[in-house]
């Protein structure tokens, strides 16, 4: 469960380490779960001039206390399946995304939780659901 200033963790490859929560879509919701969009802002960006080749032109905006959207990939709070096990994580980890849901950056560390890939959300995060590496 995500909540407004909840620190969280940046898993891909687009050179920000954490991010805060600044609002959350969907009405008057107080908390975001898995596979919901919220807003963010930059805490802490890792400037390293020589990998700046590396980072897509659409994620070079990015630096310290600028907004953008994440997606959020894992949460602490445990998550039940339909078979009836449970799965969590051990940090609240988000991937950076465009207004189009595609990603800022070109890879993904981790894994994806299979939520991701249900009827409800499987177009909206297919292209995420591409670059993964695993989906558990």
């Amino acid at each position: 469960m995500i909540q407004k200033e909840t620190k969280l963790i940046c898993s891909d490859n687009s050179g920000v380490n954490y991010v805060k929560c600044v609002r959350l879509f969907g009405g008057l919701k107080k908390i975001a779960l898995l596979g919901e969009s919220i807003l963010i802002v930059i805490k802490n960006y890792k400037h390293r001039k020589k990998f700046k080749h590396i980072i897509k032109k659409k994620a070079q905006h990015l630096n310290k206390k600028n907004k953008t959207l994440a997606l959020i990939v894992g949460t602490r709070k445990k998550k039940r399946r339909q078979d009836g096990g449970f799965f969590s994580f051990d940090r609240n980890r988000v991937l950076l995304v465009s207004k189009q849901y595609t990603l800022l950056s070109t890879r993904i560390y981790g894994f994806v939780p299979k939520e991701l890939a249900l009827k409800q959300f499987k177009n909206k995060y297919r292209v995420i659901l591409e670059k993964a590496k695993a989906i558990l």
